[in-house]
């Protein structure tokens, strides 16, 4: 991702991005459910990494300052087919 950006911890399972897009802050609030985790095939996988993966693969997609205000990973599955094999490739 182009940019500065910071990924922080809020509680379990929730993060908050932090991006500078041009001249603007972005903050995008991120919510993990375990049982979307294991579904994407990442059950046991650092959370955090999960989550810049995601910022990685959403900004290939569409601009920093376009991002959704909350993001649900369930939501990433189904307006992506390639999301769940993209992300257990990022992850490596």
């Amino acid at each position: 991702m182009g940019g500065d950006f910071r990924i922080e911890v809020v509680t379990d399972h929730e993060y908050v991005l932090h991006a500078v897009a041009g001249a603007e802050t972005v903050e995008t609030w991120f919510h993990l459910e375990p049982e979307v985790l294991r579904e994407l095939g990442v059950g046991e996988a650092d959370e955090a990494k999960v989550v810049a993966r995601t910022v990685d693969f959403m900004a290939e997609r569409q601009s920093v300052a376009d991002f959704p205000a909350l993001v649900h990973l369930e939501d990433l599955i189904a307006t992506y087919a390639d999301y769940p094999e993209q992300i257990r490739d990022r992850l490596g």
